[in-house]
């Protein structure tokens, strides 16, 4: 009662305090985590704390549209045991009484149906009092509109081409296996750095569909200095070049990164092929000329040694005017494709049935 009287004579016109709204108002006071307002097109109400609660069927305030709570049951669910009703006049006089209760919250972004949203909502604790739409954003608010939008949906919402997949993965190995100077780019420190290099990407962007123009490999590339890009390419290259003269594209989006090549382009590729100074093996699978799957192998040289020995010898008992060659290692590296004729390619097919019964 004391703190009512204060506020009452500093704050606020006594003339206006109401003798009915004084119960109320002095609960709200004492408990203003228990301020209740009964949610639209619902039978509970909403309490300033964010929780839910409920009246008994059989309470006088059904009819209430606000509560000073004095008493709660808790449990599975909260009943209003005790409460007084608060009537716009009372609300206005707490407001008046104790302003540090009410705040201003301004909420923008995307909704799930993809329209935006921009308003400024007045709030009582968790109870939402009124809102008002934004007519015009600043530069800033755009930016904190696409963070809190990319935060909470994730990265998974940005346009990932297949450049973009492998960018990341190549800068995720550079920092597994090269150290902190290279940029962590998981997608927990992705998000927590978004300012840094996505957003100003999106400085021009005012619509949810401009984000499917994102050219996400160039602002993953913004965290890379112009030495660090160079580098990654020598480091972690995307294409290697065969034997047959052609560049094969590396597949760095899975782990170890896969290199598939046609069996035939391979032919004078004696050494395992690895990235990262050597110390990242590629995992290379062998493809036969229509790319059908032929072998799997993480050991190329043991391939050639063993179970291609065995390939060869059954390609000359079945073709023997049309032999395959029998040192592939050491074919040389302008091996011209179009002399496998058609027996030559039903030769590699024989490889398909050797692949399961040869150990690697």
């Amino acid at each position: 009662m004391q703190k009512l009287q204060h506020l009452t004579t500093t704050q606020t016109d006594p003339a206006t305090l109401s003798t009915e709204d004084l119960p109320a108002l002095l609960l709200a006071l004492a408990f203003p985590d228990r301020i209740a307002r009964r949610r639209e097109q619902s039978e509970g109400l909403l309490l300033s704390n964010g929780r839910g609660a409920e009246l008994t069927p059989q309470s006088d305030l059904l009819q209430a549209e606000w509560l000073a709570c004095a008493d709660l049951s808790m449990g599975k669910r909260t009943y209003i045991r005790l409460a007084a009703a608060l009537s716009p006049s009372a609300l206005e006089s707490l407001q008046q009484l104790a302003p540090q209760l009410f705040s201003e919250r301004t909420e923008i972004g995307w909704q799930d149906n993809g329209q935006f949203l921009a308003q400024r909502h007045q709030q009582l604790g968790r109870i939402r009092l009124s809102s008002q739409p934004l007519p015009q954003l600043t530069a800033e608010q755009w930016q904190q509109a696409w963070q809190d939008t990319l935060q909470q949906q994730g990265l998974s919402s940005l346009p990932w081409s297949i450049d973009a997949q492998n960018l990341k993965a190549r800068m995720a190995l550079a920092h597994q296996h090269e150290g902190d100077d290279w940029p962590d780019v998981s997608d927990t420190a992705l998000l927590a750095r978004l300012a840094e290099w996505l957003l100003p990407f999106l400085s021009n962007a005012r619509h949810r569909r401009d984000l499917d123009k994102l050219d996400t490999s160039t602002a993953l590339r913004s965290l890379l200095s112009w030495e660090q890009q160079q580098q990654l390419d020598q480091l972690l290259p995307t294409h290697l070049s065969v034997p047959s003269g052609s560049r094969i594209a590396i597949d760095y989006t899975q782990q170890p990164p896969v290199l598939a090549v046609k069996l035939q382009e391979m032919f004078g590729y004696e050494a395992q092929p690895a990235v990262l100074r050597g110390r990242v093996p590629l995992l290379i699978h062998l493809l036969s000329p229509a790319r059908r799957p032929l072998q799997v192998t993480a050991d190329l040289p043991h391939f050639w040694r063993n179970t291609y020995a065995r390939y060869a010898k059954r390609c000359a008992e079945d073709t023997p005017n049309t032999p395959g060659p029998k040192t592939p290692q050491r074919r040389s590296h302008t091996f011209d494709q179009s002399r496998l004729a058609t027996p030559q390619r039903s030769c590699l097919n024989h490889l398909q049935t050797i692949r399961e019964n040869v150990e690697l």
